[in-house]
C-alpha cells in the first residue's frame, strides 16, 4: 500500500555468527551501530541460536588455521576426525546446518550469498585469503577504518538503514549514486567498485565541472592523515574508467599538468 510518500524503510537487526567468539573491537562495534546481534562461537562448537542466522564473520586475527577451517565448515564440509581444534565431525555439521552450509558464493564467482561470510585479516594476513578463496563472500583488513568497516557489512549482509531519497541522490550525466545503500549507477547499470573508488566517483560527481589537483583529491577523498602519493589517485582513476566503460569513461577528463576533472562531453 502507498499513501502517495515515500517512508523510510528500515531492516530489522540481523543475528550473523562470530568466529572466533571476540572478534576484533573496530569490527564489533561497527556491527553494534548497524544493529547487527553477533552470536559467538566458541572454538567450533555447534551453536543452537534462537534467531535465524543471516550469515557470519570469521576474523583470521588469533588462530589463522582454525579461521580456514571454520569457513570450511560453513562451506559445506563434513569436519571429520582431523581439523583444527579436534572436535570432530559432529561440532562441525552442526554449525555447518545453523550457519547455511554451501549457501554462500566464492569472492568473485558473481552470485550473490543467500547467508553470506565476511572474513576479516589483518594486513599481515593477505596470504589467508588466497588460501580461503571460494569459502567467504566478501573480505576487509581489521585495521580498516570505521566508515569502511561499516560498508562492508551493509554490504555483506544486504542492510539498508533508510532508503534514500531523491534528494539525498547524487547524479550527473549517466552516473547515478545512491549514498544510502551505496549503489552506483551508469546508464542504468550497476557498477561494482571498492570502497575508495566509491568515494572518490562520489566527490567528483557531487562536484562536476571543477578542476582538482590530485593532492586535492588525497586530502579531501583519503583524508588529511593518509601518507600515499599522487600514484594513489591516478590509479583508482584508472581503475574508475575501466570500470566506467569505453563509452563513459571519458567523463573523467585529465587536465595536464594540473588534475581531474568530471564533465560531460
Amino acid at each position: 500500500m502507498s499513501n502517495g510518500e515515500d517512508a523510510p524503510v528500515s531492516s530489522p537487526a540481523r543475528s550473523v555468527l562470530a568466529y572466533p567468539a571476540r572478534l576484533p573491537e573496530a569490527v564489533r562495534e561497527a556491527a553494534g551501530r548497524l544493529d547487527i546481534a553477533l552470536v559467538p562461537v566458541a572454538g567450533e562448537d555447534a551453536v543452537s541460536p534462537r534467531e535465524p542466522i543471516t550469515g557470519a564473520i570469521v576474523s583470521f586475527a588469533d588462530i589463522p588455521q582454525r579461521a580456514l577451517r571454520f569457513l570450511e565448515v560453513l562451506s559445506g564440509g563434513t569436519g571429520g576426525t582431523g581439523g583444527a581444534g579436534g572436535t570432530g565431525g559432529t561440532g562441525h555439521e552442526g554449525v555447518a546446518s545453523r550457519a547455511g552450509a554451501g549457501s554462500h558464493a566464492a569472492i568473485g564467482g558473481g552470485a550473490h550469498a543467500a547467508r553470506p561470510v565476511l572474513a576479516v585479516v589483518s594486513a599481515s594476513q593477505l596470504h589467508w585469503i588466497g588460501a580461503a578463496k571460494g569459502l567467504f563472500s566478501d573480505w576487509c583488513l581489521a585495521e580498516a577504518r570505521a566508515e569502511e568497516l561499516e560498508m562492508r557489512l551493509q554490504i555483506a549482509f544486504r542492510i539498508t538503514e533508510v532508503a534514500g531519497t531523491p534528494e539525498d541522490r547524487l547524479s550527473y550525466g549517466p552516473v547515478a549514486i545512491d549514498p544510502a545503500s551505496y549503489r552506483v549507477t551508469v546508464a542504468g547499470e550497476t557498477l561494482d567498485l571498492t570502497f575508495m573508488e566509491y568515494k572518490l566517483l562520489a566527490f567528483l560527481v557531487a562536484n562536476p565541472e571543477r578542476v582538482f589537483t590530485r593532492d586535492a583529491l588525497l586530502s579531501r577523498v583519503w583524508g588529511y592523515d593518509y601518507y600515499g602519493g599522487p600514484r594513489t589517485v591516478d590509479v583508482h582513476i584508472r581503475r574508475l574508467r575501466s570500470k566506467l566503460g569505453d563509452r563513459h569513461a571519458n567523463l573523467i577528463d585529465t587536465v595536464r599538468s594540473v588534475g581531474y576533472i568530471l564533465r560531460a562531453r
